[in-house]
């Protein structure tokens, strides 16, 4: 570096710029370009905060609730609709009413009050990630009201809400399409309660069941799979089929496809029952039972039921429905009652029984005789019709 690239002025030397170390204009741009990001970052950030801020606005619900409606649209082999949000933010959401319509047009599932809780984090890397497979979760999901009907589709025993909530298949692909395959759709409801559900059947023989359920605890997985349902535990009350109704609990288990499994303990009137069913394809698995019963609840139910004694009883089945394989027992004070045979639960239920009874005391019938131990054996056929019941035993 020679003299003339420095001057004096009384101070310390100090270099003079030459024309070769002057900063070049074209190297101002990284720092106009990080410069303009971090305002840009701001500003999107503020954004983001104000929209947040004032999602929950009426203007924002209402476009919300149409947006929904059609991102839903063509989901399910159903129709979901929405009628109105009541709340909305950053962490969730609240809705008024909700319905699932079946293919028929026939709404299957009404919920009303309905608030959810939503992971937008997780969801949002998956979306932004462009993940294989998009698993939506939900923590926590609460219906104040629901109502449920259980509809014949007309082809098959198989009502047609199952069918509304599985997941509509995406078109098929052309051979050699350039499209990215869609990517697969999970949505979990890892914790749903229920505060009152009331349940509609239209099945044949079952329309005037009247069930109504509550304190409802359970989850459900929608998956391309089908539908994973599981219920943990709800109370059940049902008007319809006796004088003073069932309640007790129980527990629900679906899978579609795949087999559906329910549990009930509680009473009957006055008489403590536990019941539990499996339905898998067309094969039923049922249980029922009466620890005890004493004579004037069982009256209760039969007014003609001459016995005194307490009675406990349990019957099982299963086969291919309506055609059931039987096995009961009873016993009444030393009495000791067994029976296996066939039942058939059709427009006319029949059953055919063959039984073996052992120590019958006719005092359980007619107090006043001596005391007795009689066994026998023979065989119940037992035809039920429009007429009546009519009760055949052959020995």
């Amino acid at each position: 570096m020679s003299h003339n690239e420095y001057r004096s002025s009384g101070a310390p030397l100090e270099p003079v710029p030459s024309a070769a170390s002057k900063p070049q204009p074209t190297r101002r741009w990284p720092r106009i370009f990080i410069g303009s990001a971090l305002h840009g970052l701001v500003f999107v950030l503020a954004l983001a905060f104000a929209l947040v801020a004032h999602l929950d606005t009426p203007l924002l619900r209402s476009s919300a609730g149409t947006l929904l409606n059609r991102a839903l649209s063509g989901l399910l082999n159903g129709e979901i609709v929405v009628e109105r949000f009541t709340r909305l933010t950053a962490t969730g959401f609240g809705v008024s009413k909700a319905e699932l319509k079946d293919e028929r047009g026939d709404v299957v599932i009404a919920l009303e009050d309905l608030s959810v809780e939503l992971d937008t984090l997780d969801d949002f890397w998956a979306l932004a990630l462009g993940n294989q497979e998009l698993s939506l979760v939900f923590p926590h999901t609460r219906v104040e009201r629901a109502h449920v009907r259980l509809l014949p589709n007309g082809q098959s025993d198989e009502p047609t809400l199952v069918r509304a909530l599985e997941l509509r298949p995406g078109p098929p692909r052309r051979a050699g399409s350039s499209h990215t395959p869609e990517r697969p759709v999970r949505v979990f409801l890892a914790a749903v309660e229920i505060g009152q559900l009331s349940g509609e059947l239209g099945t044949q023989g079952l329309s005037k069941l009247a069930p109504r359920l509550s304190q409802v605890h359970g989850n459900v997985l929608f998956s391309p799979e089908g539908i994973a349902l599981d219920v943990q535990s709800f109370g059940l009350n049902l008007t319809g089929v006796l004088p003073d109704g069932v309640s007790g609990t129980g527990h629900l288990k679906l899978r579609s496809p795949g087999p559906l499994e329910v549990g009930f303990n509680g009473f009957a009137g006055n008489v403590e029952v536990r019941a539990s069913a499996k339905l898998e394809g067309g094969t039923l698995q049922t249980e029922f039972a009466v620890p005890r019963a004493t004579g004037d609840a069982v009256r209760a139910w039969l007014p003609s039921w001459p016995f005194q004694e307490s009675v406990s009883f349990q019957v099982s089945g299963s086969g291919e429905w309506p055609k059931l394989q039987i096995a009961a027992t009873a016993t009444l004070a030393e009495t000791k009652l067994r029976a296996n045979g066939t039942l058939l639960l059709a427009d006319s239920p029949t059953s055919s029984l063959d039984f073996e009874l052992q120590h019958a005391d006719l005092r359980s019938v007619a107090p006043a005789l001596p005391e007795t131990a009689i066994d026998a054996s023979g065989r119940l056929v037992l035809i039920s019709s429009q007429a009546g019941v009519e009760l055949t035993i052959t020995g």
